[in-house]
C-alpha cells in the first residue's frame, strides 16, 4: 500500500513540476533576466505596503537594476564633472548666487531626506523607496542633470559651473547615503569614488557613515517647486500636442509661444532660445495659422504648424482615430453595464474602470486637437 502511495505522490509532484516549467517557458521564454541583490532588496522593500503575501514580479525587479544603472550613469557623470582639485566642505551652504534649477533641486533633495526619515522611523519601507526613485530619476537625472549640462558647458553665468559641481556632488553624495541601506553594493563602489568631505578613519565605509538628517538640509521651498511643477506641466502639454500632429523629434517647428504667463513660469523659461514669451496683451502676435492649447487659466500654447503638416488630413487621421476610440469606449460602456457584471471580479473591474478613464481622456483630447486644426484652417 505505501509502494503505491509512494508512486502516487510522485505522479503528483513530476505532473505539477511540468506544469510549472511550461507556465515559466510561456511566461518568461528567454529565461529569468538576471536583475542582482541591490534591484532584488530594493523590489522587496517596496512591496513592504502589501500583505504578507506578495506577487513578485521579476520584471518589476528588472526595472530597478534599469534604476541602477541610471544611478552609476548619473554618478559618473557628476564624476566627470568634478575636477582634481574639488574639494567638498564638510557642510553644504547654499550659495547665494544659485540659479532657479540649483535651488530646485535642493528643494527636492530636502523633501527626499524628510521622507526617507520620515519613513523609516515609522517602518513605511515602500514610501522611503518611492521617494529615493523619483527623486533620482524624474527629479535629478531627468530633469536637472539635462538642465546643468549648458552651463556646464560655459553659457550664462561665469561662476554657474563652479556652483553647478558643488550641487551635484551633494545630490549625488546625499542620494547615495539615502539609499545604502536597501543597496549597499552599488552605493558602496560609488561612494568610495567620490572625493571624501570627512576623514579616511571615518569614511572607511559608506555603512558606517551617518544618514542623512532632514535638519541638515534645510533648503525647502515649496513655492519654487509649484512654479517648476508648473513649467514641467507646459513642457509635457508641448511633448503631448506635438505628439498629437505626428511630429517626431527630428521634426522642428519655429518656436513654441507661450502666452498669458506668470512670473513662476517664466523662471523655468528665462534662458531658453526656441521659446517666445508673450504677456496677455500681446497675445495678437501669435502666429495666425498656429494651433493653440489652453494648459491652464495663466497659460496657454500656440504650436505654428504651417508647411509641416497637411491640416486637412491631419484633421482626416484624428477623426477616424477619435471614431475608433469612442467605439472602444461604447464597447465597454456596454460590458459595464451588464446585468451580471457585478459578478464579474474585483481586480478586471478596476481595470476596466482605469481604461474607461483613459479612453474618455484621449477622446477629449482628440476632440481638442480636431478643433485647433479647424481653427487654424478659419
Amino acid at each position: 500500500m505505501s509502494f503505491i502511495l509512494f508512486y502516487y505522490l510522485l505522479y503528483c509532484h513530476c505532473r505539477e513540476l511540468k506544469r510549472a516549467k511550461e507556465g515559466q517557458a510561456h511566461d518568461y521564454p528567454n529565461g529569468i533576466p538576471e536583475c542582482g541583490t541591490d534591484a532584488l532588496r530594493f523590489a522587496l522593500m517596496n512591496y513592504t505596503s502589501q500583505c504578507r503575501d506578495i506577487n513578485l514580479d521579476v520584471l518589476r525587479i528588472q526595472g530597478y537594476r534599469f534604476f541602477c544603472n541610471k544611478i552609476w550613469q548619473a554618478s559618473r557623470f557628476t564624476l566627470m564633472q568634478l575636477r582634481n582639485n574639488f574639494a567638498p566642505t564638510e557642510k553644504f551652504v547654499l550659495p547665494g548666487e544659485c540659479s532657479t534649477l540649483d535651488r530646485w533641486i535642493l528643494s527636492r533633495l530636502s523633501y527626499a531626506v524628510e521622507s526617507c526619515n520620515s519613513g523609516m522611523c515609522n517602518y513605511q519601507f515602500n514610501r522611503v523607496t518611492t521617494a529615493l526613485y523619483n527623486f533620482w530619476l524624474y527629479e535629478f537625472c531627468d530633469i536637472y542633470i539635462e538642465g546643468c549640462k549648458p552651463v556646464l558647458a560655459g553659457s550664462g553665468n561665469p561662476n554657474g559651473a563652479e556652483i553647478v559641481r558643488k550641487v551635484l556632488f551633494e545630490c549625488v553624495e546625499t542620494g547615495l547615503r539615502l539609499l545604502s541601506p536597501f543597496m549597499p553594493f552599488i552605493t558602496e563602489e560609488l561612494w568610495q569614488r567620490l572625493p571624501s568631505r570627512i576623514s579616511k578613519e571615518e569614511s572607511e565605509s559608506i555603512c558606517v557613515v551617518a544618514y542623512p538628517e532632514a535638519e541638515q538640509y534645510a533648503f525647502r521651498d515649496e513655492t519654487l517647486e509649484n512654479q517648476v511643477a508648473h513649467a514641467m506641466h507646459i513642457v509635457r502639454a508641448v511633448r503631448s500636442l506635438r505628439s498629437d500632429y505626428g511630429l517626431t523629434a527630428k521634426v522642428k517647428t519655429e518656436r513654441h509661444w507661450f502666452a498669458k504667463l506668470t512670473i513662476s513660469v517664466y523662471v523655468a523659461f528665462e534662458n531658453s532660445s526656441e521659446v517666445s514669451l508673450l504677456t496677455a496683451d500681446k497675445v495678437e502676435q501669435l502666429p495666425s495659422d498656429s494651433v493653440q492649447l489652453v494648459v491652464s487659466a495663466t497659460c496657454m500654447i500656440s504650436l505654428p504648424l504651417e508647411g509641416i503638416i497637411n491640416v486637412p488630413k491631419e484633421i482626416a487621421r484624428l477623426t477616424d482615430k477619435e471614431e475608433k476610440v469612442i467605439a472602444q469606449l461604447q464597447k465597454l460602456e456596454e460590458t459595464v453595464s451588464s446585468p451580471s457584471y457585478n459578478k464579474v471580479p474585483l481586480g478586471i473591474r478596476n481595470n476596466n474602470a482605469e481604461k474607461r478613464a483613459l479612453l474618455l481622456a484621449e477622446s477629449k483630447h482628440l476632440k481638442e486637437a480636431i478643433i485647433a486644426l479647424e481653427n487654424s484652417l478659419a
